[in-house]
């Protein structure tokens, strides 16, 4: 990192998977629309629009942001002097941090982003507000469904209505996407380690041609 605090607005225009390891730096991840999946031990927890998680430095954590989600970072360095949060978890949703970060984006567009100036202002007005904040987990029954509908997709099983009326309107993305997206990363995983789109095809039952546009298509691998 360039700067004790750095800040980055994407759109996944295909999904993003991130490896799973120990970051050096803290992360504050905001999603405007969509939903990236954050994997902590044996858990995967979704974050859906408008919510903020918190990963302290060294946390062991993987992120996988779903095609078509917007997403914003700001990542914190060790040189950051603020007493930062030790703890993992979800941040209380806040007009005045969702505000800091909308503008850091119109920043970010307009390429004014040097540290001696507004955009620097509020990179530490963010850094003041998280290390006042307290992550925790998120126990809502709504929550725990999503969960479990989650578990059930990466599992391959069919869900409900129910459920999956609960799904589209919590993440913004019907389950059949969702689905699909998250079959398609098992495969990258598969390609990263050495499987061919041929080996990948045959094993779940697809031609060749339909696991490579799928590859590419949803996850921009060719």
């Amino acid at each position: 990192m360039k700067q004790a605090i750095e800040f980055n607005h994407y759109h996944a225009k295909t999904m993003i998977i991130g490896a799973r390891k120990k970051q050096p730096f803290a992360s504050y991840v905001f999603v405007h629309k969509g939903t990236a999946l954050v994997r902590l031990g044996k858990h995967e927890l979704p974050i859906c629009a408008d919510q903020g998680f918190w990963l302290p430095m060294e946390c062991l954590s993987a992120i996988t942001v779903l095609k078509g989600s917007e997403v914003s970072t700001l990542n914190f360095s060790v040189r950051s002097i603020a007493s930062l949060p030790t703890q993992a978890g979800f941040v209380e949703s806040s007009s005045l941090i969702k505000g800091i970060v909308e503008q850091l984006v119109e920043y970010q567009k307009r390429n004014e982003e040097q540290w001696d100036s507004p955009h620097g202002r509020l990179l530490r007005c963010a850094r003041d507000f998280l290390s006042t904040s307290m992550p925790s987990d998120c126990n809502t029954d709504v929550f725990r469904h999503l969960l479990s509908s989650l578990d059930a997709l990466n599992k391959g099983h069919a869900l409900s209505d129910t459920q999956r009326d609960e799904l589209k309107r919590a993440l913004g993305i019907s389950d059949d996407d969702i689905a699909i997206q998250l079959r398609v990363r098992e495969w990258v995983r598969l390609h990263k380690s050495g499987r061919t789109f041929a080996k990948i095809a045959a094993d779940v039952g697809l031609l060749e041609s339909e696991v490579s546009q799928l590859l590419e298509h949803i996850a921009g691998i060719s």
